[in-house]
Order: C-alpha cells, then sequence, then structure tokens
C-alpha cells in the first residue's frame, strides 16, 4: 500500500516527518508517531541532555509544508566540544 501525496497535501496536511536534529527528538503536539500530521500540527524539538537548540523550537504544519523549513540543530552546550 503506498500513499498519492496529492490527496494529504490538498487538506493541508503535511505528509512527512519534521527533520529530527541529531541529538534530540521531534514530539508532535497531537501525539502522532507518524504522517500524515494535520494542518496546524506543531513539531516540538527537544534537545537532549547536555545539548540546546540553534533555531527554532517549533515547526507548524501550514498547506502541508513545515513552517519554518530549516531543521534546527542540537549542539553540545558551553560551547565547542
Amino acid at each position: 500500500m503506498f500513499c498519492i501525496p496529492e490527496f494529504g497535501a490538498e487538506y493541508g496536511n503535511c505528509l512527512s516527518d519534521y527533520p529530527s536534529p541529531g541529538n534530540g527528538i521531534v514530539v508532535y503536539s497531537n501525539g502522532a508517531i507518524r504522517p500524515p500530521y494535520p494542518a496546524m500540527t506543531t513539531a516540538n524539538i527537544r534537545c537532549g541532555f547536555g545539548y540546546v537548540p540553534t533555531g527554532t523550537v517549533a515547526a507548524v504544519c501550514q498547506n502541508g509544508q513545515w513552517t519554518p523549513s530549516t531543521p534546527t540543530k542540537c549542539i553540545r552546550s558551553g560551547g565547542a566540544g
């Protein structure tokens, strides 16, 4: 079985996961663990212990795409390492 991308995107669903950062995880506001994600679902970035985010910590599913589309990275806190 496979999905037809145009069908879900037509309704504003995001058909793929938000990119997971290294040393972190993505937690979705609706509790989902796999796509499709309904429009207005928030993808929250959580960095592992000892790591901090370098960008935004949340993205929203809008019009079939995650916004912002640039994934956050989790870097070691306290500088280089």
